[in-house]
């Protein structure tokens, strides 16, 4: 599947590159517009492993395509070892950034679901409230302990089955 997603949007790029060459547009920006959008996209789905790996065909490509002689790896001027190194620069930048948030996610996703496992299994009441006090969301523990029904303890109308002695201790 990370192959697929590989080939695929490197594909699309080319395909997109090839369209503005056939339309007549000057493939000058094609590389940033096409390419590197592909090396984000499969970055994020795929990881480091095939991110790098379409980082490094990416510029193969842009040295065939789009550096002369054009649809040749001919022999590489001053300028454009400097224009590869700066696109190979940045490219590494992208997918270390791209791996970075991927990481990042999967964490939070990782995070969210012990929670949501924890307030699943939990015979006590949990609840969230924003930094008012104010629930948003329904709660079917506080429904079953409480007797209120959603939206009836929806804001800060939960207070209200609450004895007034420990309202202070739960009030933001």
């Amino acid at each position: 599947l990370k192959l697929v997603w590989l080939v695929g949007a490197l594909l699309v790029a080319t395909l997109l590159t090839a369209f503005r060459a056939r339309v007549g547009m000057p493939a000058g920006g094609a590389p940033l517009l096409f390419y590197l959008p592909a090396i984000i996209i499969v970055t994020l789905t795929c990881g480091l492993r095939i991110g790098i790996a379409s980082l490094v065909l990416t510029t193969l490509l842009v040295w065939y395509v789009f550096l002369p002689p054009i649809f040749a790896f001919g022999p590489l001027t001053h300028g454009q070892i400097v224009t590869l190194s700066l696109w190979t620069i940045i490219g590494g930048l992208l997918v270390a950034i791209c791996y970075f948030l991927r990481v990042s996610l999967q964490q939070l996703w990782r995070s969210e679901a012990r929670y949501r496992k924890l307030v699943g299994v939990t015979s006590d009441i949990v609840w969230v409230t924003d930094g008012g006090g104010h629930i948003h969301f329904p709660n079917d523990s506080w429904s079953r302990i409480t007797g209120m029904e959603w939206p009836e303890f929806k804001g800060r109308n939960w207070l209200s089955s609450i004895h007034e002695e420990d309202r202070p201790a739960l009030i933001p």
